[in-house]
């Protein structure tokens, strides 16, 4: 699901700050034991795994005593395990603008849009030009942190139809975290994630029958301070309902390293 990877205080933006480079490694491992049908009933999936990471760098600057932009770029690696075909490689690229302000100390709200160039590697392309406008908030009261995104992925079409898809369908997502700062190093959090994807066409323009899809996973985590510009956060996720995916039973982490 889009931006699953996140971990609490992804928004927590600064405030007022010298220029920042940052780091960020994110990555998950999802069992594909079990997939949904189109009905929303599970059944056998493709066995093995898949694992993923991104490498983030990006450059964050402040525009006033309460706005601040930063510059992303992130490079996709998978790795597809126990299954034919038994491959990895370099996916498609994402850059992307962001834009923040702090109403208070304590609060970001802001907007970012992803744009995702068709330059990996061709089995794991999606051959298409994909941009992707996100909402998010982020707010601390007290011991608690809540981070949220909302956000929808715009395909452009492909050249020729792959699959029989010539217009890939567009995908809404939301993500949430919770987290409890039990001492200054370590917060537990919960995770809720949610994507819905439409009808795709095909070259004559007409739906593809049972190409919806849709699921919705919780999960819960740690996040590990060891000093004030690194963290280290880990969660599990399991999907509770979907239909015509492969269900997510997944492992997530990010390391953060700021300078």
């Amino acid at each position: 699901m889009p931006s699953a990877v996140i971990a609490p205080h992804e928004f927590d933006l600064p405030l007022k700050f010298k220029p920042i480079s940052e780091f960020v490694e994110y990555g998950y491992f999802n069992s594909d034991d079990r997939t949904y049908a189109v009905d929303g009933s599970t059944s056998k999936g493709p066995d093995g795994a898949t694992y993923v990471g991104i490498s983030k760098l990006a450059y964050l600057a402040s525009l006033g005593d309460r706005l601040g932009y930063e510059i992303e770029a992130l490079v996709p690696l998978t790795k597809v395990a126990g299954r034919e075909p038994n491959d990895s490689g370099v996916g498609d690229p994402i850059f992307a603008p962001v834009l923040w302000f702090k109403p208070t100390d304590n609060t970001t709200i802001g907007a970012d849009l992803l744009v995702q160039p068709a330059w990996g590697q061709s089995k794991f392309s999606a051959h298409n030009l994909v941009v992707t406008p996100t909402l998010f908030y982020d707010a601390n009261v007290s011991h608690v942190n809540v981070d949220g995104d909302i956000g929808l992925s715009l395909p452009s079409s492909h050249g020729q139809a792959i699959n029989d898809v010539k217009d890939p369908a567009e995908t809404a997502f939301a993500n949430v975290r919770v987290a409890y700062a039990l001492t200054s190093k370590w917060s537990p959090y919960l995770s809720a994630d949610w994507q819905y994807t439409g009808k795709a066409r095909d070259g004559m323009d007409n739906a593809i029958n049972n190409s919806r899809t849709r699921e919705f996973a919780m999960g819960a985590g740690a996040m590990w301070i060891p000093f004030l510009a690194s963290s280290l956060s880990m969660s599990y996720s399991h999907a509770l309902s979907g239909a015509n995916v492969v269900q997510t039973d997944a492992v997530y982490f990010r390391y953060v390293y700021s300078w």
